[in-house]
């Protein structure tokens, strides 16, 4: 198990779009678990001593059983690493002067602004991350090509996610933030411009 987080802004929130869903998965359709996949209950059926820490606390006192437990989360946590991170690439190309990362609604924006510059002959990409956890750095390391000169981050907060891509960018080229708060949504006229700025 692994908590999910959905980290959504209110403009997300309070819109309606068209989805389709695609057919759903039958019982059949489901291979049967096998009793590793109930590690996580109290009496799990495992080989190894159920989980008596569950029942009272969730503390293990027994350093053994602790370092065991703690390897076993590495180990599930370097997969996740691995194997979930998800990110959208945008107008990603050898020809960006500058890269964008920004997710939820300001991406949006941030895409419609990227049109209209590169009708203008002004070749920017975008970098919208889908998960936080992992965070997908690769695909901003990559996206750095010769002639990008700036990253760019927009965000409708203070700037939550600017450290990230900072760690991810590793000071090889300078990362700039622009963002609005209480509600109010940046149009694509001012993406365009601070791009603009920027370059």
């Amino acid at each position: 198990r692994n908590p999910i987080y959905i980290l959504s802004d209110g403009l997300l929130g309070q819109m309606m779009e068209p989805v389709e869903f695609k057919d759903a998965k039958t019982e059949k359709d489901f291979e049967e678990l096998d009793k590793e996949h109930f590690a996580w209950c109290m009496h799990s059926n495992q080989d190894e001593p159920n989980h008596h820490h569950h029942e009272i606390n969730s503390l293990e006192i027994d350093p053994k059983v602790l370092e065991k437990h703690v390897e076993k989360l590495g180990e599930k946590y370097n997969e996740i690493e691995k194997n979930e991170k998800r990110w959208e690439e945008y107008n990603i190309n050898e020809e960006n002067q500058m890269v964008c990362v920004s997710f939820g609604t300001a991406s949006r924006v941030v895409k419609s602004a990227i049109d209209t510059l590169q009708e203008a002959g002004i070749s920017v990409g975008l970098i919208r991350p889908i998960t936080v956890w992992p965070y997908p750095s690769e695909a901003i390391q990559k996206a750095l090509n010769d002639k990008v000169k700036k990253v760019m981050v927009f965000e409708l907060n203070l700037g939550q996610m600017v450290e990230d891509v900072k760690i991810a960018v590793n000071g090889k080229l300078p990362v700039e933030f622009f963002g609005k708060v209480g509600g109010i949504v940046f149009t694509p006229e001012e993406v365009q411009e601070k791009i603009k700025e920027n370059l």
